[in-house]
């Protein structure tokens, strides 16, 4: 995502929490991140690139594209 971003601390948090969200809305879908690491990771990246895009449209901070 183009910007500045929010800080290292808070791009980590926002990435973790974001990963862990992720895999929550897969398995609540009742889906599983089939594939092993990867299929988690993937899982996790796009859950963590929701919540970034959640929070800069929250808070006003938005990259032109």
């Amino acid at each position: 995502m183009k910007g500045s971003g929010y800080g290292v601390l808070m791009d980590l948090v926002l990435g973790l929490v974001g990963g862990l969200i992720g895999g929550f809305v897969v398995n609540a879908l009742g889906m599983s991140a089939s594939g092993g690491s990867s299929g988690r990771f993937i899982v996790s990246t796009l859950g963590a690139v929701l919540l970034v895009w959640i929070v800069r449209l929250a808070s006003g901070n938005r990259a032109r594209i």
